[in-house]
């Protein structure tokens, strides 16, 4: 009882000493900026959330028929990514209706919808056995039909020499330019259960951070097996790699890490490795 009436003293003193303000309303709490769009307005005029900075960070949503209700509902909130596309098995009259929800608010230059073409093929990086993967899924160094999408480890370091490693083994002369960046970054919202959520949104920008800065910036959120909350919070998911384009200026320069001896030896001998 005693801590409860000195926190309620403290409250009242806090309160006359800020002109009304209570410690709730001066408190630090960044979930409204996070849960909004990169392009909604600001609260001054000309204002907007991350401002006009193009991200270059593309969307892609693998989605199967239940999750066209979801989306349709969302097309105001989408509106102002750069560049979004829906892949997945759906019927007819769902991709109309998630064409023509989102095509009237979306910029067309900016939507895509996929409703035939083969998913590509996932590969684990947090898989001890990755490399045996790789060699399987890049039979004589060419890609499966369908293209590979990364999925990323816990391990920020061993993400990086990955798929450099991967870029050198198979592009050795195409550098920056390499055919490995043009795949996808594969988040599967089924494996980010977690009890705290919002807790689960730091790991998961861990493993982000290290895919971008190995040049990565097309993300391929699978959604088919999204829980309530993930549906309804889809923007924190969103804004990560955002507020790592616009505001932390990950592909500022093309390859951050080349000529970084520790980074340069790792991935080369992944490379050696692939190559044996």
């Amino acid at each position: 009882m005693k801590d409860q009436d000195e926190l309620i003293q403290w409250k009242s003193l806090f309160q006359r000493e800020q002109q009304g303000k209570t410690p709730d309303d001066m408190a630090y709490s960044p979930i409204a900026s996070i849960n909004m769009p990169p392009y909604i307005p600001g609260s001054r005029e000309n204002e907007t959330a991350f401002g006009t900075r193009v991200s270059t960070v593309e969307h892609c949503f693998w989605v199967d028929n239940s999750a066209v209700e979801w989306f349709t509902g969302m097309a105001d909130q989408l509106a102002g990514y750069d560049k979004i596309t829906f892949q997945g098995n759906l019927n007819t009259d769902n991709a109309n209706r998630l064409r023509n929800a989102l095509q009237s608010r979306v910029d067309p230059k900016n939507f895509t919808l996929k409703i035939k073409e083969p998913l590509p093929d996932i590969l684990d990086l947090g898989n001890p056995g990755v490399l045996s993967d790789i060699r399987s899924l890049f039979r004589q160094g060419i890609p499966p039909p369908g293209g590979v999408v990364f999925q990323p480890g816990h391990d920020f370091i061993r993400n990086i020499g990955l798929i450099r490693g991967i870029q050198k083994h198979l592009y050795p002369s195409e550098g920056e330019n390499s055919s490995v960046l043009h795949s996808g970054i594969y988040i599967p919202f089924h494996e980010q259960e977690n009890k705290s959520r919002e807790g689960n949104l730091i790991p998961l920008t861990n493993q982000i951070l290290s895919m971008m800065i190995s040049g990565l910036h097309r993300f391929i959120w699978d959604v088919r097996s999204a829980n309530a909350w993930q549906k309804a919070n889809l923007i924190y998911f969103l804004n990560i790699p955002e507020i790592l384009a616009r505001e932390g200026n990950v592909f500022q320069e093309k390859d951050p890490i080349r000529g970084s001896g520790f980074f340069e030896e790792l991935s080369d001998q992944i490379a050696r490795t692939l190559q044996a």
